[in-house]
């Protein structure tokens, strides 16, 4: 189960860098991310594969160790809004390390620099520019929007800022072309922006 549904308290004392709070996220997720440094990834889309770094024990530890601080910083936490899962946000900026990491190193990677980019701005993940925008009010705003949703915007709410699936693969999941989609989404945003400005 995803580690803040349900448990905005968590939530909030994770928000504000509670140290046992902090530990509880890094318990939950510190093993999934070791893997995925260990074992690399899928670019989303079949785009390809990001090798890992293998079983060098210091290296893993080194990366895993850069992934918890920048989702630590008080930065991402504010850019984090809690209403995705927490998991593909943090696997977001795991994907953004391990490919920062190889491009210092000059590792020639199975696929182009500008396709690995967009896979991590499709995940949203944090930028340092990035303003802390979600206040409660905010927060809770968008809640309400989501509650008053019909079932088909609440499937694409939920396949694509939930489970962070990519356009091609929500549009596969719900069965409509990429162009139904991205429709379907503008109206989502559209009526969000209202919610909030009249918010």
């Amino acid at each position: 189960m995803p580690i803040f549904r349900g448990n905005s308290q968590l939530f909030r004392r994770f928000r504000a860098g509670d140290t046992e709070a902090l530990e509880q996220v890094y318990r939950a997720y510190v093993e999934k991310i070791a893997n995925i440094v260990r074992y690399g990834f899928q670019l989303p889309g079949g785009g390809g594969n990001v090798p890992g770094v293998g079983f060098q024990a210091d290296e893993i530890a080194d990366i895993v160790q850069e992934v918890f601080a920048k989702s630590f910083s008080a930065s991402a936490r504010a850019a984090y809004d809690g209403l995705r899962d927490y998991g593909p946000y943090l696997y977001a900026i795991t994907r953004n390390v391990i490919a920062d990491r190889a491009r210092r190193a000059r590792r020639e990677l199975p696929t182009p620099w500008d396709e690995l980019e967009r896979a991590g701005d499709n995940d949203l993940a944090p930028s340092e520019e990035r303003p802390p925008w979600a206040d409660e009010a905010t927060i809770a705003a968008v809640a309400d929007y989501l509650a008053t949703l019909d079932d088909g915007l609440k499937r694409l709410h939920r396949v694509r800022y939930v489970e962070g699936l990519s356009q091609r693969e929500a549009a596969e999941r719900l069965g409509m072309s990429r162009q139904n989609l991205r429709t379907l989404e503008g109206k989502l945003r559209d009526g969000l922006r209202a919610k909030l400005e009249r918010s």
